[in-house]
Parts: structure tokens; sequence; C-alpha cells
């Protein structure tokens, strides 16, 4: 009987936590039509910071090829806290069914063809629980998928598009936990260009990065990665990049996770190891 009664919180455990393993692996399920001129693929990072598959991520490169037959503009969306690639608002769809409408809406505003790249991990863990149980947890996924695999995902779909043909325009957008996983995965990789290119005494241009615009609304991050790049451009006398502004952050003062969640974290750091 003692036996059963430890197994039953398990169960009821495992049965709360929402996918590890994806959900658009199959390649019906990685990319959509949405409309005759609106296409909509999905790329997966695990929990461990890796692509789920690589075959996914160049289904889908080929994809924004195949659609570059005429000027594509490529919306690539990093969702936050509390979503993933799910179709079930149980298990954290809102921001895929609301990204798929902001599409549709692109396109009927846009002279261009529009694809979405829906860049998802696993920012729901658990799905019967609380909604704020599992963020520090989540928060700490993030940091792992913007490392080596999303540096790696977000230079591949750039480069994809800015190849097939030279007048795509590129945008990559990150929102709370999808805001600090676009600002660590770029932060390197920009630093690391500017820096090359002063040292050979080569102006920036705008394609050699890969996006036209790289915008973090309500990055649940510190100030870190902003301060550490404004430096690297200040330090060698750059004032700016051809076309306008590289990276746009911008914050709301009534966002809850980054008015309450992040502060509140912020200070219970400093007592409890891991947070």
């Amino acid at each position: 009987m003692r036996i059963i009664l430890c197994l039953v919180p398990l169960l009821f455990l495992s049965s709360a936590c929402t996918s590890t393993s994806g959900y658009r692996q199959s390649p019906e399920l990685t990319l959509e039509r949405l409309d005759p001129k609106v296409s909509l693929g999905h790329v997966e990072i695990d929990d461990q910071g890796e692509l789920i598959s690589f075959d996914q991520l160049k289904r889908v490169t080929a994809k924004i090829e195949a659609e570059s037959t005429e000027p594509l503009l490529m919306v690539v969306y990093i969702h936050g806290w509390n979503h993933n690639a799910s179709e079930r608002l149980v298990t954290g769809a809102g921001d895929l069914h609301d990204f798929r409408e902001m599409l549709k809406d692109l396109g009927k505003a846009s002279r261009r063809k529009v694809m979405g790249v829906f860049v998802s991990w696993r920012g729901r863990s658990l799905a019967t629980f609380p909604i704020g149980v599992d963020y520090f947890h989540r928060h700490a996924a993030a940091r792992r998928v913007g490392g080596v695999s999303g540096t790696e995902v977000l230079h591949e779909l750039g480069a994809a598009a800015r190849g097939a043909n030279s007048k795509n325009r590129i945008v990559m957008v990150g929102h709370s936990l999808g805001g600090a996983i676009l600002e660590s995965a770029m932060a390197e990789s920009i630093s690391a260009r500017v820096a090359m290119d002063s040292a050979r005494g080569r102006q920036l241009r705008r394609k050699d990065f890969p996006a036209d615009l790289m915008v973090s609304i309500n990055s649940a991050e510190s100030a870190i990665y902003a301060r550490q790049l404004l430096s690297t451009f200040k330090n060698r006398g750059i004032k700016d990049v051809e076309g306008g502004p590289l990276m746009i952050s911008l914050t709301s003062q009534r966002d809850f996770i980054t008015s309450v969640f992040w502060p509140m974290g912020n200070l219970m750091g400093r007592w409890v190891p891991g947070l």
C-alpha cells in the first residue's frame, strides 16, 4: 500500500509534464501553408539547448529557398515562458496561435510573400500545475537554448534567406524568455563580427548579420548583453550600421513577468544558490 501511495504522486507528475521530444517533428507538421502567400515553418530545440532534429531545420531552410522566387519577408519568432509548439492551450499553444494570425495580417498588409519561422523550446514544463511554479527552472533552460544551437539556428535561417534572394528581408523577434534567448544567441556572434571587421578595416554592412532587424520584447534578462554590445561598438568608434538600428529592445511597464518575477528572482538569488 505504501508503494502505491508513493507511486501516485509520481504518476501525477509524469502526466502533468509537457512533451520533451517536440511537437512538430514529422514533415507534414514542420511546414504549414496559412494563406496563398503566407507560410510557416517550425524549428524545435530541447531542454538541453540542442536541436531535436537537424532534418527539421533543413526542411525549413529548403522551404525558405523555395519561397524566395520573389522577395520574401521572413519573420523568425522565439516564444517565451509558458509556451511551446503544442496545439493545446493547456500545454502552451497561445503564442503559436497568435503568431499564425500575425503572419496572416502581414500577408494582407505586405506586397511581399511572408514566411514565419516559429523557433520553439520547452517554455512550459508542467501542464496542470499553477502558472508560475516552473519560471526559474524554465529561465535556466532558456539560457541553454540561447547557446550554441540557438546561435546555429538563427544564423542558418538568416543565411538561407539572404542566400536565396538578396531582396529578402529578415526580422527576428524574441518575447520574454525568448528575448533572452535572442540576445544570448546574437550577442557573441555580433561582437565577434564587429571585432573582426574593425581589425580588418572593413566597414560593417547590414547583410553581414543574420537579420535586418532584431527585436527583443519584454526580455526576461538583465541588461548585461546590451551593455556589452554597446561597449563593443563604442570602443571601436562605430556609431551606426547602414540602414538604421540593428537591435531594438522594448519593455512594457505593465509586463508582469519582467516587473514582478524577474526582480523577485534577482533578489532571492542572492540567498538561494542556483536560482
